[in-house]
């Protein structure tokens, strides 16, 4: 079967599911210090503190679909808050958080009862991490493979092993989706502003000078404290690569490894779940969208997308430990707000500016899909600098973050 065979029977299709992160805050941009007012809605749950609301969708058919029910949450969600008998809340639009008085006023997530060592496990995050920087929050994309694609190309591989040829097909896209996770934060970054309070004494001389366009994403981001490395060779050779970290003590568990792609298996994350195999592929690293009521921009979705399908015909590489590192070297390189002077790790060792290694990439997946409204409006983030979403923001909201935040946050309520 040809590449443009399988990008064809692909389509449109598979599974999409998204996660989104939201602080909740008071009217006047203090941290909520409210119980989680959603207690048993598993689409409705909280990250790492008490005060952080998490969407989660069920896997949809379609992007739409997916990213509507993002929107009809996101809605029920801000209604509710806004009504709330214990005072009005809304939900923050950054990814960066409003004013911190200090780490006392971070509550982490209460979980009771089973689920108490989730309570305990953020403490110790907390302690290792510094609750400021969990604060951060973000969009994860979750992406499976349709039934129907993987069957029709298993029969055509002419492989024995229907199973290990899935993990094996969700492997190579992962190593790929990691050699252009810079592509995605240069196209998607959106959070040029912050408040100082987010950054240790130490740390804010530091960023002012690094100039970016996602803390998250950045080297001041939601990093492990070592660079990891992982094995794609097989499934099995994956989970002992993440289980080592955790053996060594680098790690507390699995969960604990920041890493913008991670490949899952069904149900709960774990270790053990890969037993059944790989499900789908998540990737970590959008930012949220206050240029979106909502958070999320639909063509950035679509050209995730687009992206994963490109990456899946794209011929198989190995990704040592080195093209690992450099990979994420690009990917903290690629939150700066001056992509023009970027420069990225290739493979072959060699050198790239960023924003032409970008234009050569659309163009790549260009002609290879076809011509598109959506890699139009990604190209022209890359040629027009001002029509970048970190540019836009840091120009209409530049002037002040903390009142712009409270704006956005109730435009809902006032007809914006």
């Amino acid at each position: 079967m040809s590449n443009q065979e399988k990008l064809s029977l692909l389509g449109h299709s598979g599974g999409f599911g998204l996660e989104k992160e939201s602080l909740r805050v008071t009217m006047d941009g203090r941290l909520a210090q409210t119980p989680h007012p959603f207690p048993g809605n598993k689409h409705i749950d909280r990250d790492f503190c008490e005060n952080q609301v998490e969407i989660i969708t069920n896997p949809e058919g379609s992007v739409r679909k997916a990213v509507d029910s993002v929107r009809e949450y996101h809605e029920y969600v801000a209604d509710a808050l806004w009504n709330l008998e214990s005072g009005r809340e809304v939900l923050w639009p950054f990814s960066n958080p409003p004013r911190i008085s200090g780490e006392d006023e971070i509550p982490v997530a209460r979980f009771s009862g089973e689920l108490a060592e989730r309570t305990a496990y953020r403490k110790y995050l907390g302690r290792k991490y510094g609750k400021r920087k969990m604060l951060l929050s973000g969009i994860h994309f979750n992406y499976s493979y349709p039934p129907e694609f993987l069957q029709r190309i298993f029969e055509d591989s002419g492989e024995g092993n229907y199973r290990e040829f899935v993990d094996s097909l969700y492997l190579n896209l992962a190593r790929k989706a990691m050699m252009y996770s810079w592509l995605i934060v240069a196209l998607t970054a959106a959070s040029p502003l912050y408040d100082l309070s987010l950054f240790e004494e130490s740390q804010r001389d530091r960023v002012r000078d690094l100039r970016l366009a996602t803390v998250r994403s950045s080297e001041l981001g939601y990093w492990n404290d070592f660079t990891p490395t992982l094995r794609y060779e097989s499934t099995e050779a994956y989970v002992a690569s993440i289980q080592r970290y955790v053996t060594k003590g680098l790690l507390h568990s699995p969960k604990e490894l920041y890493y913008p792609v991670r490949l899952k298996p069904a149900g709960e994350y774990s270790m053990e779940g890969f037993s059944g195999g790989i499900s789908h592929i998540e990737i970590r690293s959008l930012d949220l969208n206050p240029l979106s009521p909502f958070g999320l921009m639909e063509e950035d979705v679509e050209f995730l997308r687009m992206l994963i399908g490109w990456m899946t015909v794209l011929p198989n590489h190995e990704l040592s430990e080195e093209r690992q590192k450099s990979a994420i070297h690009n990917m903290k390189k690629a939150a700066s707000l001056d992509l023009e002077n970027v420069i990225l790790r290739n493979a072959d060792g060699t050198r790239s500016v960023l924003t032409d290694k970008a234009l050569e990439v659309l163009d790549r997946m260009e002609r290879d899909l076809g011509k598109s409204s959506t890699l139009d409006f990604q190209r022209n983030k890359i040629l027009h600098p001002e029509n970048r979403y970190s540019e836009i923001i840091l120009d209409r909201y530049g002037d002040d973050f903390m009142k712009s935040g409270i704006l956005l946050a109730t435009r809902r309520f006032h007809g914006q």
